[in-house]
C-alpha cells in the first residue's frame, strides 16, 4: 500500500461519509 493509495482510500470514506449523513439528514 502506497500513500497514495491510503489518502486516495481515507478521502473516499470521508466523502462516504458525508454522503451517508447528507442523505440521513435529508431524508429525516
Amino acid at each position: 500500500v502506497t500513500k497514495g493509495d491510503f489518502l486516495g482510500s481515507a478521502s473516499g470514506a470521508v466523502v462516504l461519509t458525508a454522503l451517508i449523513v447528507f442523505l440521513s439528514s435529508v431524508l429525516v
